[in-house]
């Protein structure tokens, strides 16, 4: 399905996710599916990827993403991005299924994180038109 299909199918979801983020000056060229400094989510021996984002209604996930000092960014999405749909927690997706989900021609992978709320992990970075910081939290 394309993003501009999710659109229509959740209702009034703007062409756009947020993303909470640390980092109080994030520009577009910084996104990145790979951290190469790894992270929190890069265990046993294991690389993680994807960019993400949450549902603009829930502007609290990303607060949470942020921490007391960072930012929340409004990140714009080609209205033809095309989004998968996967079943249950999406929080890890493996080098492997961000591979074979591109290989299929697909954008956006969309599911839910440990807690039941839903998040978009953006696997190519292409589809970003653009980036916008909306506040300091």
């Amino acid at each position: 399905m394309k993003y501009t299909d999710l659109i229509e199918n959740m209702g009034n979801l703007p062409q756009y996710t947020l993303h909470g983020s640390p980092n109080n000056n994030l520009t577009l060229d910084q996104i990145q599916v790979y951290n190469p400094n790894g992270s929190k989510q890069n265990k046993k021996g294991k690389i993680y990827g994807g960019f993400y984002t949450t549902h603009p209604n829930d502007i609290t996930q990303a607060q949470k993403y942020a921490t007391p000092t960072g930012s929340i960014y409004k990140i714009n999405i080609n209205p033809n991005a095309k989004i998968i749909t996967k079943d249950g927690d999406i929080t890890r997706l493996s080098q492997e299924v961000i591979k074979q989900y591109t290989n299929d021609g697909y954008d956006i992978v969309t599911g839910k994180d440990p807690r039941g709320y839903s998040e978009y992990a953006i696997i190519n970075t292409n589809i970003i038109t653009s980036i916008e910081k909306i506040n300091n939290v």
